[in-house]
């Protein structure tokens, strides 16, 4: 479960060394199991819902680093093929992830341990691509045979709507600022005109 949530650290005054932590400070484990931020996953199994898939992780049945979760719809490739991916780049704010992906003939998917949030986006090779949901709360891309160049971004839709609608309401003050300086001139003259 801690290698599923991608826990690298936890603090806690009990023993974690059988979930396979280490001790790096009084109090302080590192998991010495925890998956990287993107990594490559040649299988699936597919789930009818998220309910199997937390039986599956409870019962310690699958391992993440080799088989994804995904719904039966999602897990359409047969016994997926060799792989791997590093992460190339990694924003400091937490919203876009780049990684260089080989896929084998079986082909596969990309895996991120981000948290699933309305927003994300991926593309491959620079176009836009299906973002599956993952192990529950994660996501991953599908992904042919080749070489490809992997990217997840997000992109806040409130950020997005509240720029436009700030954008907007810019416009409509300048335009009534334009018209206040007009009726401004417009009554100045019209007094000089009656003195």
């Amino acid at each position: 479960m801690y290698n599923l949530a991608n826990i690298k650290y936890e603090r806690l005054r009990s023993d974690l060394s059988s979930y396979n932590f280490a001790e790096v400070a009084p109090g302080v484990w590192r998991n010495q199991e925890a998956l990287p931020r993107v990594f490559f996953v040649g299988r699936c199994r597919g789930f009818a819902d998220t309910d199997d898939m937390t039986r599956a992780v409870l019962s310690q049945s699958i391992q993440p680093s080799r088989e994804l979760m995904l719904f039966a719809s999602d897990c359409r490739q047969g016994v997926g093929g060799d792989g791997s991916c590093a992460l190339r780049a990694a924003a400091e704010s937490g919203e876009q992830y780049a990684a260089d992906c080989t896929v084998g003939a079986g082909g596969g998917w990309a895996f991120f341990s981000v948290l699933q949030y309305p927003g994300w986006a991926a593309a491959v090779d620079g176009r836009e691509a299906e973002l599956v949901p993952a192990d529950i709360a994660f996501y991953a891309v599908p992904l042919s045979a080749g070489q490809h160049h992997v990217e997840l971004v997000y992109r806040s839709r409130g950020l997005f709507y509240g720029l436009w609608i700030a954008g907007a309401a810019g416009v409509v003050a300048l335009g009534l600022a334009a018209w206040s300086v007009r009726a401004r001139r417009r009554s100045a003259g019209t007094q000089r005109a009656d003195a």
